[in-house]
């Protein structure tokens, strides 16, 4: 069985990690993709209660991040102006062969802000972004997608492989 890491902690093979991380992207964004188009050909019109206060359903949603109108642009602008930031940090960890954990979680994270940013571009009715599509209701929340399950997913575990590294650390005294 292959290691990720080598003896000293670090990856065993910076191409190893690229190939990782391409192959996560290109699945981020068809999962992502898939699953949205899937929710506005299958559940169009139709609510499924999966359990209680947990619903599917496709949402068409005109907000970014609970703003309407005028603010979308510039919020849209921010996050791909973050998004191209995170991105490049991550090219620079797998350039250095920082940990496989977290550079695969930021990794997974980039992506799926892409994937968002992308299909909104691409569902564009008009000079402004198209709607955010959202089939996944857990209440009080805004119906959410793929995309943003793995956002979440991905910073949890990158903030618990911080955690332990710290705790590893902190156990040998470095």
């Amino acid at each position: 069985m292959t290691s990720l890491t080598g003896s000293s902690g670090r990856p065993a093979s910076r191409g190893l990690l690229a190939v990782l991380l391409g192959t996560i992207a290109i699945g981020v964004f068809h999962a992502d993709g898939d699953s949205k188009q899937w929710a506005l050909d299958s559940l169009a019109g139709t609510e499924l209660e999966l359990i209680p206060g947990v619903k599917l359903g496709a949402v068409r949603s005109s907000e970014f991040v609970g703003l309407t109108g005028a603010w979308i642009p510039a919020m849209i602008t921010v996050t791909i102006a973050l998004l191209v930031g995170l991105t490049l940090w991550v090219v620079t960890r797998v350039l250095r062969g920082t940990d496989y954990v977290s550079t695969l979680s930021m990794g997974v994270l980039a992506a799926a802000g892409w994937a968002n940013i992308i299909d909104r571009a691409t569902r564009t009715e008009g000079p402004l972004p198209g709607p955010r599509i959202g089939f996944i209701t857990i209440a009080p929340m805004p119906a959410i997608n793929i995309a943003d399950v793995l956002t979440i997913a991905a910073l949890a575990v990158w903030i618990v492989a911080a955690l332990v590294r710290r705790q590893a650390r902190s156990r040998h005294g470095s």
